[in-house]
């Protein structure tokens, strides 16, 4: 029954969520930035500077995390693919989950307390 909770498999659903997450983040900012090229230049520095917000700088600090873990955790996968061992390439994803929960408390600091 622990099996399935095993540091390997946690990893396993967090690349995935955070896969899921930059890819909704990429066309949700395809979307955004064309419709408001589109509508003329008013709209486009109108959503600009509404993305300068509080707010949109905690989820873009936020996004840098989900990048980090994901690119640390798909390095420890290429290298266990390549023939290196889970234990050899189990620190490089604490590290890199680490990092992401670094940049993740940073980026609640600056959305909600500045």
């Amino acid at each position: 029954m622990w099996r399935i909770y095993s540091i390997h498999n946690i990893l396993f659903i967090l690349h995935r969520l955070t896969g899921l997450g930059l890819l909704a983040y990429l066309l949700a900012h395809i979307i955004a930035l064309s419709s408001a090229l589109l509508s003329g230049p008013a709209a486009f520095n109108a959503m600009m500077h509404s993305f300068s917000g509080r707010g949109f700088v905690g989820l873009e600090i936020l996004l840098l995390a989900c990048l980090v873990f994901h690119a640390a955790n798909g390095l420890r996968i290429i290298l266990t693919e390549r023939g290196f061992s889970l234990a050899q390439t189990e620190p490089l994803a604490r590290i890199g989950a680490v990092i992401a929960l670094v940049i993740g408390v940073a980026a609640a600091f600056v959305a909600f307390h500045s």
